[in-house]
């Protein structure tokens, strides 16, 4: 008798769809405290069940949709979105979110403030939220905490090199002034992404970049990240990589057992005179490292 065998696979898994374009009371639906207040316009609540994990989200599904809800006491506004953005909450919490920008807005995730440009790429996961801009814009205020002396979460903004006018970069604050910061270029002559950092005592900073016809950059090293100052002036005894400029001078410099950064005057830049064909290197090391041991730093 010829045996015959049955493979029998059940997937138990719920999905529900509730629409949601009246401005009613979602917070029930996202597991938030029922006491709260929480509104979706344009879009609607996914409530996903199954394998033990459950997630609740908003998802816009038209243009110039917007989201509201409190959060301690504070209200929380996801506005200017495009159709595609998706806020997702697990246990009541704010868990991740990729959100498109319709217009320049003002986005507050825990106890950071930023701001987004138009047609922005917002992604917020693993506490941290990367901001992708067109090139071109202009930032006005850097981020800034709600609350609290320590940022809750990361923030970097990015102009991607595949952005066709990526080399006009995007303008931001750097103390008083504001820059236009572009990527800075490989070996090759291309041009890299430019990605801009923000610590809540520092203030902002990059890896690399291009600003005013200078090129800056750190090497790799236990800190790579260089710090903008705009008075020009010398500071020795700041603890972390430093650029800093104003429209007469610069002045850059690491600390103690860095590894370095260089600055490269190109044709352009507004402190030294450089023609055709030539640049102007200037690498500030903090540690040398060879046969001959450790040599006393020195800063430009």
């Amino acid at each position: 008798m010829e045996k015959r065998w049955l493979l029998l696979i059940i997937v138990f898994s719920l999905s529900l769809v509730f629409a949601q374009t009246n401005n009613q009371n979602v917070c029930g639906l996202l597991g938030l405290n029922e006491n709260c207040n929480a509104v979706v316009n344009n879009g609607e609540v996914v409530i996903e069940e199954g394998f033990g994990v459950d997630s609740n989200s908003v998802v816009i599904n038209k243009d110039n949709g917007y989201f509201e809800y409190t959060e301690n006491g504070r209200k929380i506004k996801f506005d200017n979105l495009k159709q595609g953005s998706t806020i997702v909450f697990q246990n009541g919490e704010l868990k991740q979110f990729v959100i498109f920008t319709n217009d320049k807005s003002e986005y507050e995730v825990k106890n950071l403030e930023f701001q987004a440009l138009k047609n922005s790429e917002v992604i917020f996961k693993d506490d941290k939220i990367t901001v992708i801009v067109p090139s071109g814009g202009v930032i006005t205020e850097n981020p800034s905490l709600v609350y609290g002396n320590k940022p809750e979460v990361e923030i970097e903004y990015i102009v991607k090199k595949t952005d066709k006018n990526a080399e006009n970069g995007i303008s931001i604050p750097i103390g008083k002034e504001s820059f236009v910061i572009k990527g800075a270029v490989d070996n090759d002559g291309k041009l890299n992404d430019l990605k801009l950092g923000f610590d809540a005592d520092k203030g902002l900073y990059a890896k690399e970049g291009t600003i005013n016809g200078m090129e800056f950059g750190a090497y790799d090293g236990s800190d790579d990240r260089v710090y903008f100052f705009d008075d020009g002036e010398m500071h020795k005894d700041f603890d972390s990589p430093y650029f800093s400029l104003n429209d007469k001078k610069v002045s850059f410099g690491v600390p103690e057992r860095h590894q370095g950064m260089y600055v490269n005057f190109n044709k352009g830049n507004e402190i030294v005179e450089v023609k055709d064909g030539q640049r102007l290197s200037i690498v500030a090391l903090g540690k040398l490292m060879g046969e001959i041991g450790d040599l006393k730093p020195y800063k430009c």
